[in-house]
């Protein structure tokens, strides 16, 4: 009984044993799991791993559950217009066995947010606010063909700008964010103003008569700055929209 044991246990074994030779591939897992954030005329999605459907997300900005991922290979990430099959997002990722992911998606057409928002979503400091620049200037202030820096400066103060926003694009949220404060050390809240300039001029557009536009906060947060007009008798000139985002 014993000999008959021993040898259903050594067939068993035999049965999971590599041969000589033979690479032994480990399979572990790491997970992640998504979330959109609340935005105007964002389109619920739905999420593809290589290609396969594993979940759908509310644009309304629930988190999903927590997926695995196979460990050691690449792994593209896509996430999908659920009402149309459109594209919207993907990443390629290579998961790290026992690491957990977590990715934030900031899709809005009206505000030109397209992308994964990078970092965390920690607490802004209470008297600053953290900006991005949205460009939606017409072509009757910025024309066709023409490219522009954006320079922004703290209001009436135009020696030295605090910061420079290159290739300003039309109908694009610009890459690069700054954080400013809002309010001045009495409280009351500080004023910035934003110029373009022509790179092939070096002339700053104008607009009305004006070279210049003007926005503050109210508040602190994460904000969009749309650059924008308003036509008053046939007259073009800037204007800005400053939206606060839910995160």
């Amino acid at each position: 009984m014993l000999k008959r044991f021993t040898l259903i246990c050594m067939m068993a074994i035999s049965l999971f044993a590599c041969k000589k030779g033979e690479p032994v591939e480990e399979f572990y897992f790491a997970s992640f799991r998504a979330q959109i954030i609340s935005l105007p005329e964002t389109p619920d999605m739905t999420v593809f791993v290589d290609n396969k459907e594993v979940d759908t997300l509310a644009a309304a900005g629930t988190l999903s559950p927590i997926h695995m991922l196979p460990a050691g290979k690449k792994i593209h990430l896509q996430f999908k217009d659920k009402n149309t099959g459109a594209a919207l997002l993907d990443t390629l990722l290579a998961p790290v066995a026992g690491e957990f992911y977590e990715f934030k998606l900031a899709w809005s057409e009206v505000l030109g947010m397209k992308e994964f928002v990078k970092g965390g979503t920690d607490e802004v400091h209470p008297d600053s606010v953290e900006v991005r620049l949205y460009n939606k200037l017409p072509v009757e202030i910025m024309p066709e063909g023409v490219t522009v820096d954006a320079y922004l400066y703290k209001a009436g103060e135009y020696e030295t700008p605090l910061k420079v926003f290159p290739k300003f694009e039309r109908n694009k949220m610009h890459p690069l964010g700054i954080a400013l404060r809002y309010i001045g050390a009495d409280g009351s809240p500080l004023g910035y103003e934003l110029k373009f300039k022509d790179v092939a001029t070096g002339e700053f557009l104008l607009a009305g008569g004006r070279d210049v536009t003007q926005f503050s906060f109210t508040e602190n947060g994460r904000f969009i700055v749309t650059v924008m007009h308003l036509v008053q008798r046939g007259r073009y000139s800037y204007a800005t929209e400053v939206t606060k985002l839910p995160y």
